[in-house]
């Protein structure tokens, strides 16, 4: 498994990028499910399927001052559903492994510095998905859309200052 160390402490001591779409999180108090505690977190990218989800758990049903019901999605319920789905997997100190996702009640029993940390590493995610996006976007930009083999910077034609 290829791992590249986060050495920002500012962003998380101990983080680490396992592989495409995946961060390894520590959990600096634990979180304790059954008789074991779990002292990481695998953290990977969302699916449409687990954005649509969130979304749809998210949703309530509210009666306006006029006595209309409104469909309603709270921002809070939205991240705390996309956060449970993006743990992949906890680690125990000797081995033991719990498969995500996480039920709203056991992402609950985080400790705030826990859940902060799970927090980072999700920036973490969307920082390198953006990262990779914005790699591929760029790729061939170069020349794309000129037509010919100029390299980048030269429109093929005379420019200001060129003798005609």
């Amino acid at each position: 498994m290829n791992r590249t160390e986060i050495t920002d402490a500012r962003i998380m001591e101990g983080a680490a990028v396992i592989e495409a779409g995946r961060v390894i999180v520590p959990l600096a108090d634990g979180l304790t499910l059954g008789k074991v505690t779990y002292t990481r977190a695998i953290l990977r990218q969302l699916t449409a399927g687990d954005i649509l989800e969130a979304q749809e758990e998210a949703e309530r049903l509210v009666y306006a001052k006029d006595g209309t019901l409104s469909l309603v999605m709270s921002p809070a319920r939205m991240g705390r559903e996309a956060l449970r789905r993006q743990v992949a997997r906890l680690e125990g100190e000797s081995g033991e492994t719990f498969d995500g996702p996480l039920a709203v009640e056991e992402l609950g029993r985080c400790t705030g510095r826990d859940l902060a940390a799970l927090q980072t590493g999700v920036e973490l995610l969307d920082s390198a998905a953006a990262r990779n996006a914005e790699a591929l976007q760029a790729r061939g930009r170069s020349a794309a859309g000129r037509g010919n083999d100029a390299p980048a910077g030269d429109h093929g034609g005379p420019q200001d200052g060129d003798a005609v």
